[in-house]
């Protein structure tokens, strides 16, 4: 069945996809393919062991445990590999036809979350077929994040600063501006972090956003 997928399924399908004027759902095709002819097999090796073959309850209960596990594992590189296409389609097709460069800043980025996130969620549900109590993980792992956020409160601020920068048009490289009380000069660049000026003396000043925003 991996097989006929892969030689006669999978080329079909793809043609298909070729009707459709935008690339995405090749795009998501192409990343599942490997995730379902795996889970073929594995479907296969299952049924191969529980249906003909007596197997005690132990026996059982680990095939099924390996097979879930494996199942998990199966499905979220599936997911990460779709949200990471989807991500990449929209950098590729969207993104330049926009007006102003936000989507250029923040799709890799939100992508990378993205992927971190699916594979975190993929791991706590491995740990919880282990049968290994994920609940003290996740208060840690709650407490953890609240000590990070406030350790790095500056550098977000002025992360979601930038964002605002980008999003609301504040500021545009090329622009002449003056902060209140601060330097003034042309928008060399906007950074998530830190947006840059050249002065009309020649100087390059580096501004947090966080201060570019208020001021």
């Amino acid at each position: 069945l991996a097989l006929g997928f892969n030689k006669l399924l999978f080329p079909l399908i793809l043609r298909l996809t070729h009707w459709i004027p935008t690339d995405l759902d090749t795009r998501i095709v192409r990343v599942v393919r490997m995730p379902l002819s795996i889970g073929i097999v594995v479907l296969g090796a299952y049924l191969a062991l529980t249906v003909p073959l007596d197997l005690s309850q132990g026996q059982q209960r680990a095939v099924d445990t390996i097979g879930r596990l494996l199942g998990i594992v199966l499905g979220v590189a599936g997911v990460a590999g779709v949200v990471s296409s989807v991500f990449s389609w929209y950098s590729v097709t969207v993104a330049p036809r926009t007006r102003h460069g936000f989507d250029d800043r923040l799709i890799p980025l939100a992508r990378r979350v993205a992927v971190v996130l699916v594979y975190g969620l993929g791991a706590l549900l491995v740990l919880d077929q282990l049968s290994i109590n994920i609940t003290p993980l996740v208060a840690g792992l709650g407490l953890g994040g609240l000590a990070v956020a406030l350790a790095l409160q500056p550098t977000l601020a002025n992360l979601f600063a930038g964002t605002y920068v980008m999003t609301e048009g504040v500021a545009a490289p090329g622009d002449f501006i003056e902060v209140q009380g601060g330097p003034k000069g042309v928008v060399s660049d906007i950074g998530w972090r830190t947006t840059k000026l050249h002065t009309p003396e020649g100087n390059l000043i580096v501004i947090p956003n966080g201060k570019l925003v208020d001021s």
